[in-house]
């Protein structure tokens, strides 16, 4: 017996060298169902309790884990805290089982942390947060980092049938130790699902940012592809999204489109730009591609009797994209504005202004921007919205139809068990 026991240890001392080793699977356990979940002498118990969970939330598990193919290892400690976790062995693998209470790295997650994560989606500087709740700047620093590090699509969508058919891509501009960035932003479904920061909005830089919501979304469904993409027309993310889903069809954003208009003629032009808009939103209103043409044709004609201008050459320029705006029609859910995106990227926007942008490197400033995209998801809805939506609490339980504990940043935590990477195989 004793000479088992010395090979498990040993087994698991060495399961560490493995590329995660050791991950964390959290599970919906409060204290008092925790308290005899790692009581030893239950053991029974405790693995009754581990197989009622997996059957319900197979995807907080690694993927091919059932009932006969793993066993508990004991129990794991820290010096820090008297908390312990159960270990399991399953492919050779090691897995700590955490309950909700506790984050990974064993520290509390209580009330407070909840508050401070929902106040840091607001803008709070972590400065204040630490006044408020202690700790100190790096402590709060390191949890969102911790969350950024985790797969935003594996933690969000937690069914491969609820990966987006339709998404819309953009960039956000900012600074990074005062030199100009781009935060790489893809969304879907009313919900962020990429956010990356890199140094150029060139082709090469885009294609690697937007890459990584493709590796997570085939990290749930190895043949993901969407449906179509939404882009504002630049070049470069054209191109990157050409690279990374060379089925999907590219629907051009009306409405900026229509800005490029605006700002060309709406303060010299007024009178002009007043009726021009009428009549371009009455062809993006058109039920029928033959609508559109037609009503695009009496615009362009009308354009043609106009001075020279800026606005002028906008509106012909809009009239020349006809065949996007054809498009639009092959897919009725498909997105003809960047609206969905445009509400997302606002809240984004006002988070790094009240942090005066990012300081760092490039690696920190994207997981930075990616926990707070991940709050955004799972941040609870005003009372009124829980309203609207039926008593859905946040856009991460709107897309799932689902909460694994009434706390939202418990239900934030559980989700990111395994750090979102699941390996499933959903097939959509």
């Amino acid at each position: 017996m004793e000479q088992q026991n010395t090979k498990e240890k040993e087994e698991i001392e060495d399961s560490r060298n493995q590329t995660r080793g050791e991950q964390a699977i959290i599970l919906p356990l409060d204290k008092d169902e925790y308290k005899a979940f790692i009581d030893v002498n239950k053991t029974k118990n405790s693995r009754k309790l581990l197989l009622d969970l997996l059957e319900i939330y197979p995807e907080l598990f690694p993927l091919g884990m059932n009932a006969k193919n793993w066993r508990f290892y004991g129990t794991r400690g820290s010096a820090k805290t008297d908390y312990r976790v159960r270990v399991i062995g399953f492919e050779n693998k090691y897995y700590r089982l955490y309950p909700c209470f506790l984050m990974p790295y064993m520290r509390e997650y209580d009330e407070a942390m909840g508050n401070a994560l929902l106040l840091s989606r607001y803008g709070v500087p972590l400065w204040l947060i630490t006044k408020l709740y202690g700790k100190n700047v790096m402590y709060w620093s390191r949890v969102l980092e911790w969350f950024g590090e985790c797969s935003l699509v594996g933690s969000t969508v937690k069914d491969g049938s609820n990966l987006p058919e339709h998404i819309i891509v953009d960039e956000k501009h900012t600074k990074l130790n005062g030199k100009k960035h781009y935060i790489a932003t893809t969304v879907g479904e009313e919900v962020i699902l990429g956010a990356e920061c890199c140094s150029k909005a060139n082709e090469d830089c885009l294609t690697k940012a937007y890459g990584v919501f493709a590796k997570e979304a085939r990290n749930i469904w190895s043949k993901y592809c969407p449906k179509s993409y939404n882009t504002d027309g630049w070049d470069a993310t054209k191109k990157a999204m050409k690279a990374l889903y060379s089925k999907a069809l590219h629907l051009l954003c009306f409405l900026h489109a229509f800005i490029a208009v605006r700002t060309g003629g709406q303060k010299k032009h007024r009178q002009d730009f007043s009726h021009a808009a009428e009549m371009i939103w009455d062809a993006y209103r058109s039920e029928m591609p033959s609508e559109m043409l037609r009503k695009l044709a009496a615009l362009k004609k009308w354009a043609y009797k106009l001075a020279d201008s800026k606005m002028k050459d906008k509106i012909l320029k809009l009239c020349a994209k006809r065949k996007y705006w054809i498009w639009h029609y092959s897919y009725e859910k498909g997105h003809r504005t960047s609206n969905m995106l445009d509400r997302l990227m606002r809240q984004m926007d006002r988070r790094i202004f009240m942090m005066l942008n990012f300081r760092g490197g490039q690696e920190k400033a994207s997981s930075f921007i990616r926990a707070f995209a991940l709050i955004l998801n799972y941040a609870p809805f005003a009372p009124q919205t829980v309203k609207k939506n039926g008593g859905l609490t946040s856009r991460a339980h709107r897309l799932n139809n689902k909460l694994y504990h009434k706390e939202w940043h418990k239900n934030m935590l559980i989700a990111t068990s395994l750090r979102g990477f699941h390996h499933f195989k959903t097939n959509p």
